[in-house]
C-alpha cells in the first residue's frame, strides 16, 4: 500500500520541482555566466551562448540564446521558448494517428511578444510536432523564438525582464527573467567581446 501511495504521489513531486526550479534571482551573475556554453560556429564566423533554460509552468521552458558576430562583436539575443501542451481528444483519434485535422486545428501559434512597457517583439514560429493521442488527450509541442536587442537587453541588467508571449488560440505566456540572470547572460557576452578585442 504504501508503494502505490508513493507511485501516485511522484508525479506531484517532479511537477511541484518543476514549478520550484530555480529562477536564478539568488545566483551572482559571475555563476549565472559561469553556467552558459558558447560554442564556436566557423561556418558563420560566430559565437552561439546558451543561457541555462527557466521554467514557465509544469513543463514549459525558455532560455536566452545569444549569437555574436566575431567580426565585429555584435551580439543578438532571442528568447527560446519549448511550449508542450496537450488538449482533450475530441475527435477519437488513436495514438499512431499523426497529421490530419489532430495535427494541423490545435497548435497555438504564438505571434507576438511584449513587455509591461508596451513594447512589442518579433515572434519567430519554430518547430511544431504532434505527438499523437490516447483515448483522454492528444499531445502537441511548439517551439518559437522572440527577438530581443542588445541594447533593449542592457536596459534589463539590473530589473529583470518579463515578456508576455500571445497566440493566435488565445493563449498566452509569462516569461520572467531575475535581473541576475539576465546581467550573467550580459556579462558572459562581454567576456567573449574581450577575448575578441571589442
Amino acid at each position: 500500500m504504501l508503494v502505490l501511495r508513493l507511485a501516485l504521489l511522484f508525479p506531484l513531486i517532479l511537477a511541484l520541482g518543476g514549478c520550484l526550479g530555480s529562477d536564478y534571482s539568488n545566483t551572482l551573475p559571475e555563476k549565472v555566466a559561469a553556467k552558459i556554453s558558447v560554442k564556436e560556429d566557423r561556418l558563420d564566423n560566430v559565437l552561439r551562448f546558451r543561457a541555462p533554460n527557466l521554467s514557465a509552468g509544469l513543463d514549459n521552458t525558455f532560455q536566452i540564446r545569444t549569437t555574436m558576430d566575431r567580426e565585429n562583436g555584435y551580439a543578438a539575443h532571442v528568447v527560446y521558448v519549448k511550449d508542450p501542451f496537450f488538449v482533450a481528444n475530441r475527435g477519437g483519434y488513436e495514438r499512431d494517428g499523426r497529421g490530419g485535422s489532430a495535427s494541423e486545428a490545435n497548435f497555438r501559434n504564438y505571434y507576438t511578444a511584449r513587455d509591461s512597457e508596451g513594447n512589442r517583439f518579433k515572434v519567430i514560429s519554430g518547430r511544431k510536432s504532434f505527438d499523437g493521442c490516447d483515448s483522454s488527450f492528444c499531445y502537441y509541442e511548439e517551439t518559437f523564438g522572440i527577438v530581443i536587442s542588445d541594447e533593449y537587453l542592457r536596459t534589463k541588467g539590473t530589473s529583470g525582464m518579463a515578456l508576455r508571449a500571445s497566440s493566435e488560440a488565445g493563449v498566452y505566456m509569462d516569461l520572467k527573467f531575475s535581473a541576475n540572470y539576465v546581467a550573467g547572460v550580459l556579462l558572459r557576452a562581454d567576456q567573449e567581446r574581450t577575448k575578441l578585442g571589442y
